[in-house]
């Protein structure tokens, strides 16, 4: 794949040339609202970006000559446009592992502050090198558009202004903008019917003590799947490994949530930064749209998370404060996670809270990122290796150094063995199984 250079490309092609006049302030207020500003700049042959501040995100509207071709926010664009990627990768054989991973080493060598956004980039990129059929690449940016409009349109007030600037977007075909907020706002309408309980998508629901009306609704043919993955993902990331839309798992998880079965946890940072539906205005009486469910009288399946006796499951603690990094760790272990034979994953983003953690989980193996804020990885390494729950159990140093020194950090630290990052799929796998004595 040679997406570096085409990346290199296009930054060098999309020159800023002047700043449209039509500046401004939105408050919220319905005769100035960002929809009304966006519509504005789409009765006008302009090419470029509107950028659409609120706090400390910005969201970047591309049009070419007037029409609408694309919408993306600055909250880690790359790692959202890779999860879908990840998705599609179970049934594009060109978009393996590796070509993620390339690609995402390539747009990190690119200046950020340029006029593109990652994960338009990423996709010319995958276009220009034949990974992804125009049809695919077309999609995703709809998808796309769609999730950053849907977040927009939550914001209160803002600031925005426009740059005209010269880019190579021939390759995209143009969105129709009323057909796109007809969506979301739709969307918005079903999100509001569960903001008592789900305020954002990014949130992560959590199995805590199901009943055994909880347990064969989860366990069945449709479901079972689905109940083995709620260890951490959010609806989004649930919604891809489902190939299903984020908005069927919230309403079909949305009776357990409101039954107690579900703990519904905070989005990991930088998401938590995202408007949420509290935005909306107040809920409406959902009784009627979600009712309880009812437990099949003839379970086909046993109770959720029961495994042979024989069978131990070893939990993996990941602590990095790269939500990127976590992602990469639980897309690797996907396979062997939703086996429900070998192990399970924990993930970790702050690491002041990290011991804590792992004392919740009593993992059996932890990896550790070395460059932590606050304190560093080696330095958690030993007071890991001070408490009596962690004396014995392999601790793997991820750093992306090769220096003797770092290995010398580690050995010092109590560290058991280090790997390098980034790391493909199958180094991870063989560093988790050799340290837990296992083959694969």
């Amino acid at each position: 794949m040679n997406g570096t250079n085409l990346v290199t490309q296009l930054s060098e092609t999309a020159s800023k040339e002047s700043v449209q006049p039509l500046s401004g302030e939105v408050a919220s207020h319905p005769d100035k609202s960002i929809v009304a500003v966006i519509q504005q700049y789409l009765q006008k042959p302009w090419t470029g970006y509107l950028k659409v501040e609120s706090g400390a995100i910005a969201w970047f509207i591309y049009i070419r000559q007037g029409q609408l071709v694309f919408i993306t926010h600055s909250i880690d664009p790359f790692s959202r446009l890779d999860l879908y990627l990840k998705d599609l990768g179970d049934r594009t054989p060109s978009l393996s592992v590796d070509v993620r991973n390339e690609l995402r080493i390539s747009l990190s060598q690119v200046d950020a502050s340029g006029p593109l956004s990652p994960d338009l980039q990423g996709l010319a990129a995958l276009l220009k090198d034949h990974v992804l059929e125009g049809d695919a690449v077309q999609t995703l940016l709809t998808t796309l558009s769609r999730e950053a409009l849907e977040s927009l349109l939550l914001i209160q007030s803002s600031t925005y202004s426009f740059v005209s600037v010269k880019l190579e977007l021939d390759w995209v075909r143009p969105l129709t903008f009323t057909k796109l907020l007809a969506d979301c706002t739709e969307r918005l309408r079903v999100w509001q019917s569960m903001r008592s309980y789900i305020t954002s998508p990014y949130q992560r629901p959590y199995l805590t003590q199901p009943s055994e009306a909880t347990q064969t609704f989860l366990a069945s043919t449709d479901h079972k799947r689905l109940g083995q993955l709620l260890k951490g993902f959010s609806f989004r990331q649930l919604a891809l490994l489902q190939h299903q839309d984020e908005l069927d798992i919230a309403r079909t998880l949305y009776p357990l949530i409101v039954d107690g079965a579900l703990e519904i946890r905070a989005p990991l940072t930088p998401y938590h930064n995202l408007p949420s539906f509290i935005n909306l205005a107040p809920a409406i009486d959902n009784s009627s749209l979600f009712p309880l469910m009812e437990p099949d009288e003839d379970p086909v399946a046993p109770p959720l998370f029961q495994t042979a006796a024989s069978t131990k499951t070893y939990t993996i603690a990941c602590i990095d404060n790269s939500a990127a990094i976590l992602e990469t760790v639980q897309e690797f272990l996907k396979d062997e996670i939703l086996s429900q034979k070998t192990l399970s994953l924990c993930l970790v983003q702050d690491s002041v809270k990290a011991l804590t953690e792992l004392i919740k989980v009593n993992p059996d193996l932890i990896l550790l990122d070395t460059e932590l804020p606050g304190v560093d990885g080696y330095a958690l390494c030993q007071l890991f290796r001070k408490h009596p729950s962690f004396k014995a159990i392999p601790i793997i140093m991820m750093t992306g150094h090769t220096g003797l020194i770092d290995r010398a950090n580690a050995s010092v630290a109590g560290a058991t063995g280090f790997i390098m990052k980034p790391f493909t799929q199958a180094e991870l796998l063989n560093v988790i199984f050799k340290n837990l004595g296992l083959t694969h």
